[in-house]
């Protein structure tokens, strides 16, 4: 019997899938000799190599054998199990749409050992790090793969990851993605508005706008005195998308500008309306003895700047409002309280 010390170094890996091993012998005036036991079963023969050389392209399950031998003789035999412990090294998930009842995924994972043999998706409803559930498992050596959650409750949010296996059985979960059911949601278009009408008090506006998901839509009317300082001043006004609605305020202060504007909402996102041109509501005064007074709109009784009704005209159209300061003027409104006016 041959005596000395034949010593097989552990496996390393290469990155595309295979392992090499070195072996050494401290006889080098022996030869070495080596074989390869695969784990389908195999008949291979003894192979000679040079003390160091190197046995490449082994995979996971492999078995090395090596002995020294001067030819007719032999020592005892080492051997070295080739075996995969290194985790896969990508494990990806991410979200790709998403609905009220179910979650599509789509999952990426790496092994540069043995190769990626399964995709193990699991979701919880509690934590992202317990409560997941045992998971459905995708059979799959491709380096991604899909999967869609199914039977899934509306507005909850889930956590969802992905465990990647290599065909060795180690594994590597990616990081836990958050996802509420529900359908992605785009905000309604911005509310094309006109004015409609207005009294001393009051003013009245529509609007309409459209939703690509077609939902419902929430209008508000905002007003105020200042530009860019609006106050919610309606009721919200609901109607299907496309389809005019018609708000209105009350409560205005007689013959004051205001500002306004339309927001509308689908009940997931709102957007702002473009603030709309000073409004004057009209104004309204009993100055007018005699039972005259001056009417909203454009059409005002004949009263001079103290009030005194001329001539026993009633009514007049084409009235001028002339300020007691300058005497002239330039707004189309009747006249109102210290606010002079001269027919034409």
């Amino acid at each position: 019997v041959i005596e000395g010390v034949i010593t097989i170094e552990p496996a390393e890996w290469q990155g595309d899938g295979t392992a090499s091993v070195t072996i050494n012998s401290d006889k080098p005036e022996y030869k070495i000799e080596y074989r390869v036991d695969k784990p389908e079963g195999n008949d291979v023969e003894w192979t000679e190599i040079q003390n160091g050389e190197t046995i490449s392209s082994l995979k996971h399950g492999d078995v090395v054998f090596a002995r020294l031998t001067d030819g007719s003789n032999y020592g005892d035999e080492a051997s070295v199990n080739i075996l995969d412990g290194i985790p896969p090294n990508v494990a990806n998930l991410t979200v790709t749409a998403a609905d009220e009842t179910s979650i599509t995924v789509s999952a990426n994972g790496e092994d540069n050992e043995t190769g990626v043999y399964s995709y193990t998706y699991q979701k919880s409803t509690t934590s992202s790090t317990s409560g997941f559930d045992s998971g459905v498992t995708h059979t799959n050596s491709a380096n991604s793969d899909t999967y869609t959650f199914t039977e899934l409750e509306y507005g909850i949010t889930y956590y969802l990851k992905v465990i990647v296996t290599d065909k060795a059985g180690n594994t590597k979960p990616s990081t836990v993605v958050t996802q509420v059911a529900e359908s992605a949601n785009t905000a309604p278009t911005a509310p094309t508005v006109a004015y409609s009408s207005k009294t001393d008090t009051t003013l009245t506006v529509t609007a309409k706008a459209t939703d690509v998901d077609g939902d419902n839509l929430n209008y508000t009317l905002y007003a105020g005195t200042t530009s860019g300082n609006l106050d919610k001043v309606s009721s919200v006004v609901t109607k299907q998308q496309n389809q005019t609605a018609t708000l209105t305020v009350s409560g205005l202060t007689s013959y004051v500008e205001y500002y306004w504007r339309v927001d509308v909402s689908d009940e997931k996102e709102t957007t702002q309306g473009q603030e709309q041109s000073k409004i004057r509501t009209y104004c309204y005064t009993t100055y007018c003895s005699g039972g005259y007074s001056v009417s909203n709109g454009r059409t005002c009784t004949n009263c001079d700047g103290t009030g005194e009704v001329k001539g026993g005209v009633t009514t007049k159209t084409g009235a001028v409002e002339r300020s007691p300061s300058s005497g002239l003027g330039v707004a189309m409104e009747c006249a109102c309280r210290d606010i002079y006016v001269r027919w034409l």
